[in-house]
């Protein structure tokens, strides 16, 4: 769990300061912290499991 810890802070960090006025970047941050989340989610279910 570690590991999508660290990432999901890291993908926050630097989605941060996407620009919102900007659709690319907007959909960009989306993507990122959607996928850092699933991780994370998947990595407290798979702890919870033991």
């Amino acid at each position: 769990m570690g590991f999508a810890l660290e990432t999901a802070r890291d993908s926050l960090a630097k989605q941060a300061g996407a620009n919102i006025h900007d659709h690319r970047a907007t959909l960009t941050a989306a993507v990122v912290l959607d996928i850092a989340l699933r991780n994370l989610v998947a990595a407290l279910d798979r702890k919870a499991s033991q």
